[in-house]
């Protein structure tokens, strides 16, 4: 099945793999690769470390592993029939001509649901107990036992709180899962909310959405960066929420308005608000949001482990078997939906 010819007969089916990132980790290494040359010996990979190969090879791949494809590269992809995304995100390869396609497209949701679920739990220990209080004490060489029972500083439990989750899928629930052994409610918003809830104690629908921050003392975001995603929080929906409720975003930056978060943190309509993604991103160092009130801030860590590689390549494996087979896929996106 497209199969190239040349001179000396049938080629093999290309894969390409651009690894021209600039962050040293998402760039293939050079002991995977020579591993998955050795399992698929019936596939031409080509890691392209430099644009010049990547544009060169588009035409004639089969198979694209990439974090980001632009439209005006794909427009290059004739032979292209298969796409996988590292990334769990994959909404801003979304563009028209790759959605009225027949290109199958898979992310990589499951491979990080397991670490962004700790991502999300290390943010809402370290608001509750306080601990960037505890380290910029530890920098001033200040022992501040007594602060701590003078609120704001006073810790709080996790135990019977309520969790409200935004985004049920496959990172949401691996959240819930480690929130209920805490001794935590669990709430969920999802969009089709009678099926795949029984690790919530209860699900809203996408109507309901008010409901749920009422109830929330920590808001998880992790639904996909869609159209209608965007902006979903802003000004009115920070005012329905409790004025001791925490906000924790480990989706995408632009799922929340920063301004009207900034707004709400400064005249305390909520309590803090734990941040692993922002907008803009990077977050440039003279924006205010690094000194809001009650802000804690990492840069985009939700995904990073040392099992990153590992947990990719057994997926990737798994899939071009299926796919080289005939098999369904696993993590198969809806292009429609876009996640």
């Amino acid at each position: 099945m497209n199969e190239r010819s040349t001179a000396n007969g049938p080629a093999r089916r290309k894969l390409l793999w651009p690894s021209i990132e600039t962050i040293e980790y998402v760039a293939v290494p050079a002991e995977e690769e020579a591993a998955l040359r050795g399992e698929f010996p019936e596939l031409e990979l080509v890691i392209a470390r430099d644009m010049e190969t990547y544009l060169a090879n588009l035409s004639d791949c089969e198979i694209l592993v990439s974090w980001r494809l632009k439209a005006e590269h794909y427009a290059r992809c004739s032979n292209l029939r298969y796409l996988h995304s590292p990334m769990a995100g994959v909404t801003q390869m979304m563009f028209p001509a790759l959605v009225d396609s027949e290109v199958i497209v898979t992310n990589a949701t499951t491979v990080h649901a397991t670490v962004v679920a700790e991502q999300t739990l290390a943010m809402m220990f370290a608001i509750a107990r306080r601990i960037p209080s505890s380290v910029h004490f530890q920098e001033r060489r200040y022992w501040g036992q007594e602060d701590y029972w003078v609120r704001p500083l006073t810790p709080t439990e996790l135990s019977g709180q309520t969790l409200g989750i935004v985004g049920f899928g496959q990172i949401g629930k691996e959240i819930a899962v480690r929130c209920r052994a805490l001794g935590m409610r669990i709430v969920a918003l999802k969009k089709n909310p009678d099926r795949g809830g029984e690790l919530a104690d209860r699900v809203f629908g996408i109507g309901e959405m008010n409901m749920l921050l009422a109830e929330a003392d920590y808001l998880v975001l992790c639904a996909p960066d869609t159209s209608e995603n965007i902006g979903m929080i802003g000004a009115a929906q920070l005012a329905r929420m409790k004025p001791t409720a925490v906000l924790l975003n480990v989706a995408r930056g632009s799922l929340v308005i920063t301004d009207d978060l900034l707004a709400a943190l400064r005249a305390g309509t909520i309590a803090g608000a734990g941040l692993d993604v922002t907008d803009p991103e990077p977050l440039p160092a003279d924006h205010p949001l690094w000194t809001a009130p009650n802000v804690l801030i990492t840069p985009h860590l939700g995904g990073c482990t040392d099992r990153f590689w590992p947990r990719q390549m057994a997926l990737l494996r798994d899939n071009l078997q299926r796919y080289l087979a005939g098999r369904e896929l696993l993590n198969l996106v809806d292009k429609k939906q876009g996640y």
